[in-house]
């Protein structure tokens, strides 16, 4: 409950009241509450709540002069700042390319222990009904739509997308990415998979793989350590977890080619070596998704603010403070 209050301190009112759905959940995650002071030896905050601590600088005001604001994409940075500038009073209209809502941070919540992630998209979903944002799915934004010209402001965040380092046989049919391998488990075909990357995407997704798929699972990583952009708190459960699941973690390794066999790595002392593998699945990270972004931003350089990973890639909580900042700055 201490957590959750953070997230919502209106949690108990909202129960009362029999609106269990307005309640913002907690992600668990311990990155802006412990994490802040901790790491930062400053003050809490929350990743799903950017006014915690701060409720009276960041106080939403109704705005005296309301505009026709366009957001394009609905990840997390998009829908928070389609929901901040509706209750300032804007006129709002989300476009999404997909047919639901969520962008990344929807297509990764498939394990049992990220049913808060799940929540949390769900939370925004009804939070955009209720103040009754016009979003249009199955949308994709080219740059030359008539609107962009007459709307009054452009918060635009299209997400990011895989990165494909150039590793002979990384387009063979036995390779996904982890955001593929996320929306569709039948993916991961054969028994015996190879995770490339072992960061915290990496080995949550071992860890579901293992876990949830029965999946015999290895992580393969560049760097000695595995989990280093996980906090440490949370690292110690990400270990034990997989450990009980026997997910076999090899660090220094770098993969140097892949086949439908499996994969070659090159080891710490300059050896050579084959891994079998069913299913490779490439968690190297991902890059901001710029396309339409640097069009629409080079033709509406004034009017358009970027957020989310396509201004800097970063966790849920960065992506939401950034849409919550873009929108209370209108």
């Amino acid at each position: 409950m201490g957590r959750a209050l953070i997230a919502d301190p209106q949690l108990p009112n909202k129960l009362m009241e029999g609106r269990p759905e307005d309640v913002r959940p907690c992600l668990r995650c311990n990155e802006y509450c412990i994490g802040r002071i901790w790491n930062r030896h400053t003050k809490l905050s929350c990743a799903v709540n950017p006014q915690a601590m701060e409720e009276v600088r960041f106080e939403i005001k109704k705005t005296d002069a309301p505009k026709n604001v366009v957001v394009i994409g609905g990840g997390p940075a998009g829908m928070e700042a389609a929901r901040a500038a509706a209750i300032e009073g804007h006129h709002v209209v989300l476009y999404e390319k997909n047919d639901r809502l969520g962008g990344v941070m929807g297509d990764i919540c498939t394990a049992s222990f990220k049913q808060n992630i799940k929540k949390l998209t769900t939370w925004y979903q009804t939070q955009l009904q209720k103040l009754n944002v016009e979003v249009h799915l199955n949308t994709e934004i080219t740059g030359e739509e008539d609107f962009l010209d007459t709307c009054d402001k452009i918060i635009i965040g299209c997400g990011a997308k895989p990165i494909m380092p150039k590793i002979p046989g990384i387009d063979n049919d036995n390779v996904v990415t982890m955001l593929d391998a996320h929306r569709d488990h039948t993916r991961l075909k054969g028994e015996n998979i190879v995770v490339c990357g072992g960061g915290a995407s990496g080995l949550d997704g071992a860890l579901e793989m293992a876990s949830e798929l029965g999946k015999k699972v290895t992580v393969v990583e560049m760097q000695p350590q595995c989990g280093k952009d996980v906090f440490f708190i949370n690292q110690i459960t990400l270990f034990n977890k997989l450990a009980e699941a026997d997910v076999t973690l090899m660090t220094n390794t770098k993969v140097i080619a892949m086949d439908a066999e499996g994969l070659t790595v090159e080891c710490a002392d300059g050896t050579t070596k084959k891994i079998p593998a069913d299913t490779i699945v490439n968690a190297f990270g991902m890059r901001p998704d710029l396309s339409v972004v640097d069009k629409i931003k080079a033709k509406y350089h004034i009017k358009t603010r970027v957020v989310g990973d396509s201004n800097a890639l970063g966790k849920i909580g960065e992506a939401i403070r950034d849409g919550f900042y873009a929108a209370t700055s209108l």
